[in-house]
């Protein structure tokens, strides 16, 4: 994970040259720049609202990206990858499988809603995959 971690961070600061990296273990990291608090209200499978809970998510031209190493084959409700609507900012969630280590890498880079898959994005999609 730390060699992954690394070239993420050299890569994510070429685009933000203040991004912070935060080490939370062996094999979980997390990328921040421009970051706020928002209250975020999301649909549940029924389709009402859940009550607004507090996330932290990219400003205008921020970016946040939280990598976690976990056992097995993505196991979660969602599909993988897709692209979360959390109103302000979009989120992609992805879960590549790597069969040699039977291990999935749980990605999620948010990104400004203003933003479009932009190159900087982009690049960073295409190096978690």
């Amino acid at each position: 994970m730390k060699k992954f971690a690394d070239a993420m961070e050299k890569l994510l600061k070429r685009y933000y040259k203040d991004i912070k990296r935060i080490d939370i273990s062996s094999d979980a990291v997390r990328f921040e720049y421009n970051n706020m608090k928002f209250m975020v209200h999301l649909p549940l499978k029924t389709g009402e609202w859940q009550p607004a809970h507090e996330e932290i998510g990219p400003q205008r031209h921020g970016i946040a990206c939280a990598l976690g190493l976990a056992p097995g084959k993505w196991m979660g409700a969602a599909m993988m990858p897709q692209v979360f609507d959390h109103h302000y900012y979009k989120v992609l969630g992805m879960a590549p499988y790597d069969e040699e280590n039977d291990c999935h890498l749980h990605a999620s880079l948010s990104y400004p809603n203003q933003s479009r898959l932009d190159e900087r994005v982009s690049k960073t999609s295409q190096l978690i995959r």
